[in-house]
């Protein structure tokens, strides 16, 4: 092994191995690629919502593009195409130059560049934008064979959903609107009866109770398998503890406290949620939400037959539930207050039971689910963008819809840091 043939022999095929493995390396990257995205929150990958959405695609969807290759947004959409092809086969797009295309631009009834036109068989969704919601966005509404509806209650002094109003939900619902649901507001005082298509009723913070025939309407639609987003200030509404304890839930006439809020810049009022139950609307969530001016809801001790309760998500061990209303500066009384954690969001189920129609055969109602948050601001324009709020919300409404593709964290989402000092 010491000759000189040898040394030069193991040196020559050396040589070859190497050149072999660059060619193989520059072969394999030239046809497979790969990325790893390092950040904490995963700010430059595909969220897990729209990698799920991706999997479960059946039918192809082709991306054209109307845009020059000078265009100042060309970059940042050939490589969210580029993101979307890469994830999914079903995923095809192509650049399309205006001016060279005359034919597609009058086929495709596009005036501009700029525009990005989905296709999936003859369905069609258009848009302006290259943030993931919107391409994700646009995926959806051509998979989805009918579109869910929401209702938002209103006539009891609820926020307005335009975006001029004071406490708006205009956020909230563009939000659900790109999600490939249908918004409608629902007036409960003028039908009899709820509407056929709905699927999920919000009610969205009311300064007032409902009428003894409202409630009653919304208790037979909960029973009949219904599903109900409840969001309740303190303060106000009285009447649901007593409609919501028929569900097993306990609703306090409280405020929640929390020292750690007025050291992130709040006041006491905001409670700060960083630790959720297990369920699936806060699978892989680990982002803290903000709960300004809330009550406290929970699950009663005895629950009634038929419901299963639990809490969601609890306020940190530095708050407590202030029960008197009536003080002038806020101080913890350990013989009225409850101390921390302070259970700040619960959801139920009621099981679906069987029922005789007027012709006597039996059908399977299907199964209620109700969703009580102790706070409607969290929601709202001002907060929804606020750390993980807005993904919090979408989350709840989509389990309360089954939607359970839908039920993950949406991109660039970041984790606050923060630590307390003494």
């Amino acid at each position: 092994m010491k000759r000189r043939s040898f040394l030069f022999s193991a040196q020559f095929f050396l040589g070859i191995l190497i050149v072999a493995a660059v060619i193989l390396i520059n072969y394999l990257s030239a046809h497979y690629g790969y990325r790893k995205d390092f950040t904490e929150s995963k700010l430059h990958s595909l969220s897990e919502q729209t990698l799920s959405i991706l999997h479960d695609l059946e039918d192809n969807i082709d991306i054209k593009c109307f845009m020059r290759g000078d265009h100042y947004s060309r970059a940042a959409v050939e490589h969210m195409c580029k993101l979307y092809a890469r994830s999914s086969s079903h995923i095809r797009y192509e650049f399309i130059e205006p001016d060279t295309n005359p034919g597609l631009m009058k086929r495709y009834n596009v005036s501009g560049e700029g525009i990005l036109v989905f296709e999936s068989g003859e369905k069609e969704r258009r848009t302006a934008s290259y943030f993931e919601e919107d391409f994700t966005s646009a995926i959806i509404q051509l998979t989805r064979d009918t579109a869910k509806t929401i209702y938002l209650l209103l006539g009891h002094g609820e926020a307005s959903v335009e975006p001029s109003a004071e406490k708006s939900y205009s956020t909230a619902k563009t939000e659900l609107e790109k999600m490939g649901y249908l918004v409608q507001l629902l007036h409960l005082a003028v039908p009899e009866q709820f509407p056929q298509d709905i699927d999920l009723l919000i009610v969205p913070g009311p300064d007032n109770d409902l009428l003894p025939a409202e409630l009653e309407r919304l208790r037979q639609y909960l029973w009949s398998g219904g599903r109900v987003f409840f969001m309740l200030d303190p303060e106000v509404t009285p009447s649901f503890q007593d409609f919501l304890a028929e569900f097993g839930i306990e609703l306090f006439d409280d405020v929640v406290v929390d020292m750690v809020s007025r050291k992130l810049g709040g006041d006491y009022f905001m409670p700060v949620v960083n630790e959720y139950t297990p369920h699936p609307i806060t699978q892989r969530f680990q982002f803290a939400t903000f709960f300004p001016y809330a009550r406290s809801v929970n699950v009663s001790h005895v629950l009634p037959e038929g419901i299963a309760a639990l809490v969601l998500a609890r306020s940190s061990a530095n708050s407590w539930s202030e029960r008197q209303m009536d003080q002038q500066e806020v101080s913890f009384d350990n013989t009225q207050d409850q101390a921390g954690p302070i259970p700040l969001a619960v959801v139920a189920t009621i099981k679906a039971v069987a029922a005789s129609d007027a012709a006597g055969q039996i059908q399977i109602q299907a199964e209620g689910r109700i969703a009580v948050f102790g706070d409607s601001d969290f929601a709202n324009n001002t907060y929804y963008n606020l750390s993980g709020n807005g993904n919090l919300f979408l989350n709840t409404v989509n389990w309360l819809t089954e939607e359970t593709d839908l039920i993950t964290i949406q991109p660039r989402t970041s984790h606050p840091r923060t630590i307390s000092l003494s």
